[in-house]
């Protein structure tokens, strides 16, 4: 991949994924969280919500794609001087806007000023998680240039970042599960815990995966089977939000 070179189908994804990211914040925003779970409204909103979930995710791995390629030049200079710089730059700028309105606008005290400014509005939680892979990106480039490694790698991730934690999570929420079952489970999950695999956990699966996925050469075969998991995917995020909001009898 040339430097200056565009890349079609990542600007095709760039706008999906903005599409995606304005559709959640809009149904998000139409009182979702203050609505009748089990009216019509708030289906619809829960549908277009988990429906537009695959955004960030797609946004991570399209800087994979792009900062873990051996052919994109990342040097130590553009990495700090140019990449992060746009990102420190941006968050300091946006962290003294939202204080600066949240101060002279709704009259907030001082204290709580600061403690905005050192930690972050909500929706400004992407600006330090991005920043944290660049700076780990040195040490991912020689991994991701080596196949099986970075397939170990992703393997980890998906094992004890998904699908682990998540079939514990939702083998929890059987009902009634016996008392021996539950002990067993909260056992397991603490041993998942004491692992402490943070070098495989977060975002940084999603930003490997990009620059896998970006090497891979798929058959119609395999590329229609991962349209299928990603629409299952979409399914159950649906799905599960409307069970599990149902279960707990409010939406949270």
């Amino acid at each position: 991949m040339a430097h200056k070179q565009r890349v079609a189908y990542l600007d095709y994804l760039r706008l999906v994924a903005i599409l995606g990211v304005i559709t959640i914040h809009v149904a998000t925003s139409l009182n979702f969280y203050r609505q009748d779970y089990a009216s019509l409204n708030w289906q619809i909103l829960n549908f277009w919500d988990g429906l537009s979930r695959f955004c960030v995710p797609v946004f991570i791995m399209i800087s994979g794609a792009i900062f873990l390629n051996p052919d994109f030049d990342l040097s130590w200079e553009k990495l700090f001087k140019k990449y992060l710089r746009r990102i420190v730059v941006s968050y300091l700028n946006w962290q003294l806007i939202y204080c600066g309105w949240y101060y002279f606008a709704k009259e907030g005290d001082l204290v709580t000023v600061a403690k905005f400014l050192i930690g972050s509005y909500d929706h400004l939680w992407y600006l330090p998680m991005i920043a944290g892979l660049y700076l780990v990106t040195p040490l991912l480039r020689p991994l991701a240039r080596r196949r099986q490694l970075l397939e170990y790698y992703l393997l980890l991730a998906l094992l004890f970042a998904w699908l682990l934690p998540t079939g514990l999570d939702l083998i929890r929420l059987w009902p009634k599960p016996p008392k021996h079952m539950a002990d067993a489970l909260a056992a397991f999950k603490r041993l998942l815990g004491k692992l402490d695999l943070q070098t495989v956990m977060g975002f940084g699966g999603y930003y490997m995966a990009g620059y896998y996925f970006s090497q891979a050469h798929m058959s119609k075969r395999n590329l229609y089977f991962v349209q299928a998991l990603g629409l299952l995917g979409a399914g159950a995020t649906i799905g599960l939000s409307g069970w599990l909001t149902a279960k707990a009898g409010h939406c949270a």
